[in-house]
């Protein structure tokens, strides 16, 4: 019984050795491997189906990079847009919050129609209205564009910025307050008395920064063609 034992265990060892050697042998075939493989066991997957298996599992897999964008799925678009010193709570920036600081009415020094477009606002400003917004955004003062020989948007000069910008947040970037740039212009410039220009009759649904700049120019049109504000930026 010895005998037949190691006998049944040397025939096992050899039929193991054949196999090994039959499918690490270079340039066997797969369909080769495949018969080899069938003769011993059974459930052995057919020629291509591993293969075709490891792609479909590669592909249902998310890679390192899906993994860490799934992560931020949770934010979405933006829904609005933000002014950084009322992201911040820096409410101070704009507005007087301590018996400290001189409390400057807005009413006092701009028209009710900016007022009307900036409910939010308030009358407790910091500043007065025309040296609001360029406390910080100093590159759109008349200092600095007259430092430059440029022409200002009449809102722009006043201190007016309400009357396009929202100064807390707004759906459009740059807290734009109206759907398109049409619409926003078009709050103080007329329909008729733009369709007097050539150019604007004959596309009046124009974007209006197309051709002009919305701050400053060259000239009282502002005209993007004798210089762009954006230039550089």
């Amino acid at each position: 019984m010895s005998d037949r034992r190691w006998h049944r265990r040397g025939v096992i060892a050899l039929l193991v050795t054949l196999l090994v050697a039959a499918v690490t042998v270079s340039g066997c075939s797969q369909a080769t491997r495949y018969d080899v493989l069938t003769f011993f066991f059974t459930g052995v997957p057919e020629p291509g189906e591993e293969a075709a298996s490891e792609a479909r599992t590669a592909a249902t897999t998310p890679t390192a990079r899906e993994k860490r964008r799934s992560g931020l799925k949770f934010l979405g678009k933006a829904q609005f847009f933000m002014h950084g010193p009322f992201g911040a709570g820096q409410c101070e920036r704009c507005h007087a919050t301590a018996a400290s600081k001189p409390f400057r009415t807005g009413k006092a020094q701009v028209s009710e129609k900016v007022i009307s477009q900036a409910p939010s606002i308030g009358p407790r400003l910091a500043f007065p209205w025309e040296e609001l917004c360029v406390t910080c955004h100093s590159e759109k003062s008349p200092a600095a564009a007259k430092a430059d020989g440029l022409w200002q948007h009449g809102p722009v000069a006043k201190g007016w910025c309400t009357l396009c910008h929202s100064p807390h947040k707004s759906k459009r970037q740059y807290m734009l307050l109206k759907e398109n740039n049409v619409e926003l212009c078009t709050q103080c410039h007329s329909t008729n008395d733009l369709q007097i220009t050539a150019q604007h009759k004959q596309d009046p649904a124009a974007d209006c920064i197309s051709c002009h700049n919305p701050h400053v120019g060259k000239s009282t049109f502002l005209l993007k063609a004798e210089y762009d504000e954006w230039q550089g930026l």
